[in-house]
């Protein structure tokens, strides 16, 4: 139950991070030409790539404790619990 709250809270904070990155700026209207050479230069690369591997290390960590690979796992205090 820990577990699930912890994640929730972790990708609430990546969400709000990820907001607070990409939507700092209000909102306009550009041409498509000037989009497109704004994103060819674009210094957002290392946001979007930590981002996106802060996540994928999430993802697998959740598959990892709750998934298939969870029952390879052991508890070291059902261990020590005489």
């Amino acid at each position: 139950m820990e577990a699930i709250v912890y994640t929730f809270l972790l990708i609430g904070t990546l969400g709000i991070i990820f907001f607070a990155i990409f939507f700092r700026e209000p909102p306009r209207i550009v041409k498509l030409i000037t989009y497109l050479n704004y994103m060819r230069n674009s210094e957002l690369f290392f946001p979007i790539f930590l981002w996106s591997v802060v996540l994928g290390r999430t993802i697998y960590s959740i598959y990892v404790g709750f998934g298939p690979p969870s029952k390879v796992l052991r508890d070291p205090f059902e261990e020590h619990e005489d």
